[in-house]
């Protein structure tokens, strides 16, 4: 499936590191170490870690994410 705000394939990869529309909700709740060269070694990282605050805040990003995406296609389609 195409991703609604940057029509790139919305993969897992794209939704938590790349996707535009999350920028400001992953500077809030992601280390800039994960978002700011993303690759697949520090993806792997961010969803193995045992870090209960990095875990916290990966929920955190997915609800939030979630909200702004409902809203986004509420106004946009």
């Amino acid at each position: 499936m195409l991703c609604i705000a940057c029509n790139k394939l919305e993969d897992e990869f794209d939704f938590m590191l790349e996707c535009p529309l999350y920028k400001d909700i992953r500077k809030r709740y992601m280390k800039e170490y994960f978002w700011k060269y993303p690759n697949i070694p520090k993806f792997i990282q961010l969803l193995t870690s045992d870090n209960k605050e990095i875990n916290i805040n990966i929920a955190m990003f997915v609800q939030k994410s979630f909200e702004l995406r409902k809203t986004y296609n509420c106004y946009y389609n």
